[in-house]
């Protein structure tokens, strides 16, 4: 003889098995099972799929249907709209998620009109959804978002553009070898230049430690001569790189540019010092973070010219 289900394990089962659809449905890109799925949840859109509280529209953004995001927000009903501001387990809005992509600005722009609030929603990392935008190198996303809160001043700028550890949005681009958008950043955003994150670290300090984003990988031999001509992948690989030591570089310029020149002066007699001292006891005096910069400014010859 089989066990009696109560009603509330039916209704638990029904549920899960409809989520399980749906979530399939949105790795697929099935809209329209999504659709007729969708009909059968309460909250539309916005039911949670997940055990992270992922919502319908969260994880569309996230599998890139962007088409699909735009029907679900032109669906949903009036009365559902103050739960836009959901969030997952993780803290993100659906904002957050659109954030991390170029091809989703028409949907970002729905969004705010709907639900203004999400501009100035972070999730549990202290992440705005223009930081967001920063992190993942989405110029266009940032441009959009930037537009929004070009209205404050630097003291109001900083909620928007500052993590909760104190990592803004030109530590986070030069983390993620964005440097182009960068350079953008530290354009439009000088006063974030000289900031400095949790361990002490302005953003020059930090791309003077990335040695890696001022080489470029040696093209020599024949093999490499054969790559180099011979694949297509291989020449795309090659123009990134050249084109990722470019922008370094020219970062690293304007941001050297901007150091005072009293610093300028300190951080030569500091570098003159250092000849004789050890590698351990110039980590424990002076710290990675200028030895990376002090080494970097000489092998550049940039501390020269510019004192």
């Amino acid at each position: 003889m089989e066990p009696l289900m109560s009603p509330g394990t039916n209704e638990i089962d029904r549920k899960q098995k409809i989520n399980g659809n749906l979530y399939y449905a949105l790795m697929k890109g099935n809209k329209k099972r999504v659709a007729e799925l969708r009909q059968k949840i309460q909250d539309h859109a916005l039911h949670v799929i997940t055990v992270n509280d992922d919502t319908v529209l969260h994880m569309a953004t996230y599998a890139k249907e962007a088409s699909l995001v735009e029907n679900l927000l032109d669906e949903l009903p009036s009365h559902h709209l103050d739960k836009l501001t959901r969030q997952n387990g993780v803290g993100k809005t659906i904002l957050h998620e659109t954030a991390t992509s170029n091809h989703t600005v028409a949907i970002a722009d729905k969004l705010l009109k709907r639900a203004p609030g999400l501009l100035g929603m972070r999730n549990h990392n202290g992440e705005t959804a223009l930081f967001r935008a920063v992190r993942y190198g989405k110029t266009e996303m940032f441009n959009f978002l930037a537009a929004k809160v070009s209205g404050y001043d630097e003291s109001g700028l900083q909620f928007y553009v500052r993590r909760s550890d104190k990592t803004t949005i030109l530590h986070i681009a030069i983390l993620s070898l964005h440097f182009d958008l960068a350079y953008r950043i530290a354009l439009d955003y000088s006063h974030l230049i000289g900031q400095k994150d949790a361990d002490g670290m302005t953003g020059l300090q930090l791309l003077s430690c990335n040695p890696s984003a001022f080489k470029l990988e040696p093209q020599e031999g024949f093999i490499n001569l054969a790559k180099s001509y011979g694949s297509s992948v291989w020449r795309e690989k090659v123009q990134k790189q050249k084109q990722l030591h470019r922008s370094a570089v020219e970062l690293a310029k304007f941001l050297v540019r901007k150091i005072p020149p009293g610093s300028l002066r300190i951080l030569a007699s500091t570098r003159a010092s250092l000849k004789s001292t050890s590698t351990e006891k110039r980590e424990a005096k002076n710290g990675k973070k200028y030895i990376c910069l002090i080494k970097f400014l000489t092998k550049k010859r940039v501390l020269e010219k510019l004192l």
